[in-house]
């Protein structure tokens, strides 16, 4: 049976979207969905992880047991709304986790737990109304994440995907709406409050993360500690005591993140993290393409043939290296070879060589602003 979109209130959803946008103050994208939830007690958003720790089982056995739903689900006890969502970034896109997360808030907010359900499951409730309910709150999550009401009609599908952190398709479907019905932009909607909104660029999470190159540094890695000096993500290996930024050399004490669960600190920051300059290596942490000359290297050698610059981004806190050793400490061991964005040692909080030897440029100079400014008015 196909369902008959007809009988959904579309543009009713639209402004219950923009209602819960003023009242969520919301002024800024893309939205932080973490501290949204903050400021309602009735409101409390879980992690996977943590609600499968507290109850000492599997995430695995939480979604077979309690939320039934390998993305989100929503569990209404007295007066209060606990939303469980899947935290993990091997798993889920942050688009995809984010979205799941706004889906569920849709439930809430357009009242589909009045007939005293406590769980919307497939099971528990007809073909036909759980598929209208589930459209319901996708149309929902689509407004608050991306109001269409605030897109000026020349932003391209990786601008809207950029700047309100939703996957390709939304932004497609999205870009697709408004470019084909202009009118729309005419429309006033009461419900958001006339200010200046700011946008903001943000890249994927993927791009964020320091660049393997050695297979050893894949496997190496247990977890990211994140840089409130330069906005950056940091490599922890298992068992590393002492961290020092690698894009800025500040000796780190943060949490460190388990590589698997990046979806909060990406989901607070996203507005403030920073893509550094990175040369591109090999599997043995060599530039087969000069990052000085651009010249084109052979497997063999340590140095570009024409311009003379060292091809291996290595820790310099080791004499053995032939660079200028700062002794920080104890020597790093063999000269660790560095990631192709390491202006730093992790390790030991030393120089690379690429970065002495003026290839990558401080992350002060490299820092731009993610800030996107639009002359377009929306009222």
């Amino acid at each position: 049976m196909n369902f008959d979109y007809s009988k959904i209130n579309f543009e009713h959803i639209r402004i219950v979207a923009y209602n819960c946008l003023s009242l969520f103050k919301v002024s800024k994208f893309p939205i932080r969905i973490v501290p949204l939830f903050d400021k309602f007690d009735d409101l409390i958003l879980i992690p996977y992880t943590q609600a499968a720790s507290a109850k000492n089982i599997s995430v695995n056995e939480l979604e077979e047991k309690v939320t039934h739903s390998n993305d989100a689900a929503t569990l209404k006890r007295g007066n209060k709304f606990f939303v469980f969502y899947n935290d993990n970034t091997y798993e889920k896109t942050v688009e995809r986790i984010r979205f799941s997360i706004i889906h569920e808030l849709g439930h809430i907010a357009l009242n589909h737990f009045n007939d005293e359900k406590t769980l919307l499951t497939r099971s528990a409730l007809s073909n036909e109304k759980y598929e209208r309910l589930e459209v319901e709150a996708n149309f929902f999550a689509a407004e608050f994440l991306s109001p269409k009401a605030l897109i000026p009609p020349e932003w391209k599908v990786s601008e809207i995907q950029s700047i309100f952190r939703v996957s390709k398709d939304s932004a497609i479907k999205t870009q697709h709406f408004i470019s084909q019905n202009l009118w729309f932009q005419n429309r006033v909607y009461s419900e958001i409050i006339k200010k200046d909104y700011k946008f903001y660029s943000s890249d994927t999470l993927e791009t964020l993360l320091p660049p393997f190159c050695t297979i050893k540094q894949a496997f190496n890695t247990s977890g990211f500690v994140f840089c409130n000096n330069c906005f950056s993500f940091t490599r922890v290996s298992p068992h590393q005591e002492t961290i020092y930024c690698c894009v800025c050399g500040n000796q780190l004490k943060n949490k460190v993140y388990d590589k698997q669960y990046l979806f909060t600190i990406y989901d607070l920051e996203v507005r403030n993290l920073k893509n550094y300059t990175s040369i591109k290596l090999n599997d043995i942490g060599k530039a087969m393409e000069c990052p000085n000359c651009h010249a084109l290297q052979e497997e063999k050698g340590e140095f570009c043939d024409v311009c003379g610059v060292y091809l291996i981004n290595r820790c310099t806190g080791n004499p053995d290296t032939g660079f200028g050793y700062n002794n920080l400490g104890e020597p790093c061991e063999n000269g660790k070879i560095l990631g192709g964005r390491s202006r730093y040692c992790r390790y030991c909080g030393c120089m690379s060589t690429f970065y002495q030897q003026g290839i990558l440029p401080s992350y002060s100079d490299d820092a731009t602003s993610t800030e996107v400014t639009t002359d377009t008015q929306p009222f």
